[in-house]
C-alpha cells in the first residue's frame, strides 16, 4: 500500500468525527484538513491572491467551483482539452509545497450547450469558492478540500 493511500486509509478511518468536516462532490469525498490543504486569506478581496500550503500527500489534481452557478474550473488534470493550459504539470503540483494562485488566474470549465471547455477569470464574482486536490479529480479518488470567500 503506498503512503498516500495508507494516510488516506487512516484519515478516512479514524478522522472523519473528530477531526475532518466532509462534503460530497458527486460520489467522491473531500476532507478538510488544513495538514493537507490550506487557503489563506479566508477572504480574498479585491486582486489579493490564493496562497494553497499543500501537505506532503496532497494529490495531483487541482479545481476550484465557484458555489454560486455550481461552475467547476479546472487548474492541474491529467489529459487538459484544448484550449486549457495547466497551471504546471501533475508531479509538480504534487510535490509543491505552496501554491499562490493570483486573482486573475483563468480556469476552464465546460459549456453544457456547446460542450466545449471555456476560460474565463476565477475569481470575477463575489461569493464561495471550494478549492479542491484529488489523485485524480476526474474520478471517485477521494481528497482535499477549502473553502474561501471573494470579495470585490
Amino acid at each position: 500500500m503506498s503512503l498516500r493511500a495508507a494516510a488516506l486509509f487512516l484519515l478516512f478511518t479514524f478522522g472523519f468525527a473528530a477531526h475532518a468536516e466532509c462534503q460530497d462532490a458527486g460520489s467522491a469525498v473531500f476532507v478538510t484538513d488544513s495538514r493537507f490543504l490550506k487557503c489563506t486569506p479566508k477572504t480574498l478581496k479585491g486582486d489579493q491572491p490564493l496562497v494553497l500550503t499543500l501537505g506532503r500527500v496532497h494529490g495531483r489534481d487541482l479545481a476550484i467551483r465557484r458555489v454560486a452557478g455550481d461552475i467547476w474550473f479546472d487548474l492541474i488534470m491529467a489529459s487538459p482539452p484544448p484550449p486549457m493550459k495547466s497551471l504546471m504539470s501533475r508531479q509538480a503540483f504534487a510535490e509543491a509545497r505552496q501554491l499562490i494562485i493570483p486573482a486573475d488566474t483563468i480556469g476552464y470549465h465546460w459549456d453544457d450547450k456547446t460542450g466545449k471547455g471555456v476560460g474565463e477569470r476565477i475569481f470575477s464574482k463575489p461569493g464561495r469558492y471550494i478549492v479542491y486536490t484529488s489523485d485524480n479529480l476526474e474520478s471517485e479518488d477521494p481528497g482535499y478540500k477549502c473553502i474561501v470567500n471573494y470579495a470585490r
